[in-house]
């Protein structure tokens, strides 16, 4: 789990416990009133953690009488990757393919340009088909699909990042999700959580504010978003996804409708998604919904991705061996996201953040032996040796039947 560090504003610092204990919050509220807005008065504000570069920091105003602190744009990996602060390189995910998509804001919040609108239109033949990113084709896009928008959510809510701590904080992964959404804008005033429904895990005030939502998606005419984790898998639970979706938390969710050949689409599209849930693991979706009535709704739009036990994506079985033995060695790392990147963008399967180089360490697993993969493993060897040094990346050629090799050794312990 991230921490806070100390920071300095206007030149005096202040500890995390003052910025976070009940018994300093009207101080700290204070002190964050008294400087805001930063550039006005002609102040800076810096975070003190172990990162390299300025960390700049701004203060945030949430309504008339609460502030916080945010990092300034772009200045994420600045951080320390223990920091709150922190992000990783945009370099070192699909997010490098976007032009003109993904708006970042001093206040901490990011804009986001959808394929599919959330608010409600009128009947098109294509309701609910979003064009797939074709391998080969320009790397730049213009707008995200749902696919990419489920990794945004993720990644905002760093459930694609484990540390040796991240256990005691994963009981409650969509909790998270919403979090997450009230930073993400997708309209000029509307923020993503005013989209975002999730259930609960027993009837409660939550699936009431839930089912409140959908009236007021209702009345605004928007659509809706569904995170959820689908049933385990058994063939008569799959046959009747082609009808309706269903998985949990469950409580106060309205029944979803799914229109014919959606399922059977989304199986073609997530073909290594939909593998690893007949295998017995874990599958995440996000639905866009339309209302239909009080309680019930359609799909016009559905992504899968796989995940670990415990929520991390992965996109082969491989990787997921690799996961679980990173969290069974007690070892911090992140997994960067494909967005909506096609396959023959490069960037490392995993980034260990323990290790010897603390700007990361890539990990990277070749999991196949044909001679269209046999080019590509060659591309990304170059890429990894031009960005970090022959021996400063990890590697297992699965494909090989070789034993997966000993991660880097940890700071402190080599």
């Amino acid at each position: 789990m991230r921490k806070l560090y100390q920071v300095n504003i206007d030149g005096k610092p202040y500890s995390p416990e003052f910025q976070t204990a009940a018994l300093y919050e009207k101080a700290w509220q204070g002190v964050l009133a008294s400087n805001h807005p930063l550039s006005e008065l002609g102040r800076t504000a810096f975070c003190c953690c172990p990162g390299l570069g300025e960390k700049r920091l701004t203060i945030k105003a949430y309504g008339t009488s609460s502030y916080g602190l945010a990092k300034f744009s772009g200045t994420g990996p600045q951080h320390a990757s223990s920091c709150k602060y922190h992000e990783e390189h945009v370099a070192r995910s699909g997010l490098q393919i976007y032009h003109k998509v993904l708006e970042e804001f001093d206040d901490g919040t990011v804009s986001v340009k959808l394929q599919k609108g959330l608010r409600m239109q009128a009947p098109r033949l294509e309701s609910w088909v979003e064009r797939t990113p074709r391998a080969g084709a320009t790397h730049q896009r213009g707008s995200m699909t749902l696919r990419g928008l489920l990794d945004l959510l993720w990644t905002r809510a760093g459930l694609n990042e484990w540390s040796p701590h991240s256990q005691y904080n994963r009981h409650a992964p969509f909790g998270r999700l919403v979090e997450a959404a009230g930073e993400i804008r997708c309209g000029r005033q509307r923020v993503l959580s005013d989209h975002l429904i999730v259930g609960q895990s027993v009837a409660s005030e939550g699936a009431q504010g839930t089912r409140r939502a959908v009236a007021a998606a209702t009345s605004k005419g928007l659509r809706l978003l569904c995170p959820l984790s689908l049933s385990k898998h058994d063939p008569t639970a799959e046959d009747k996804m082609a009808s309706a979706l269903r998985g949990f938390p469950y409580h106060g969710l309205p029944w979803m409708n799914m229109p014919a050949g959606l399922w059977d689409a989304a199986c073609k599209r997530f073909p290594l998604a939909i593998s690893h849930w007949r295998a017995g693991g874990k599958l995440v979706a996000l639905a866009m919904l339309e209302v239909q009535g009080p309680d019930r709704t359609k799909v016009v739009g559905l992504a899968l991705m796989a995940v670990s036990d415990h929520w991390i994506p992965v996109e082969s079985s491989y990787e997921l061996q690799v996961c679980n033995a990173l969290v069974q060695q007690g070892r911090s790392f992140y997994k960067p996201l494909r967005f909506d990147a096609t396959a023959d963008v490069v960037f490392p399967d995993f980034i260990l953040r323990d290790g010897l180089n603390r700007d990361g360490v890539p990990m990277e697993v070749f999991g196949r032996d044909d001679a269209a993969y046999r080019a590509r493993k060659a591309t990304k060897t170059q890429y990894y040796v031009d960005n970090f040094g022959a021996e400063g990346w990890w590697q297992w050629d699965a494909s090989s039947n070789q034993a997966m090799p000993p991660f880097p050794p940890m700071r402190g312990h080599a």
